[in-house]
């Protein structure tokens, strides 16, 4: 339960991201242009911010990455298809990088 306090805003605002982002993509423009800077632009640095302001006011943690990952994982159905599935991995290890690059600076806070 503590977990869940400390990490509920950050996971809500990666679901945000993650949902409201795509349902616009097609009023953009290019449906598939849209997709792409969402995946390789947009969600990478969402989630490498996001987890570096918990790493930072958290410390690090594994569940956080993971529970992001899975955040993720269940976009892939509803607006993407499989190919897509690699992404999980990828905002998983940004996600790492994010809470370790903030636990640096949790370190000297403290």
């Amino acid at each position: 339960m503590n977990l869940l306090k400390k990490t509920w805003i950050y996971l809500l605002i990666c679901t945000l991201v993650f949902y409201i982002l795509p349902m616009t993509s097609g009023y953009w423009g290019g449906m598939m242009d849209d997709e792409i800077i969402l995946l390789f632009l947009i969600f990478p640095c969402v989630c490498l911010i996001t987890s570096g302001i918990y790493g930072v006011k958290n410390g690090f943690s594994l569940m956080f990455p993971i529970l992001v990952g899975l955040l993720f994982l269940s976009t892939i159905f509803v607006f993407y298809n499989s190919t897509a599935l690699i992404y999980v991995a990828v905002y998983s290890v940004i996600s790492i990088i994010g809470c370790g690059l903030g636990r640096l600076f949790y370190k000297c806070e403290k």
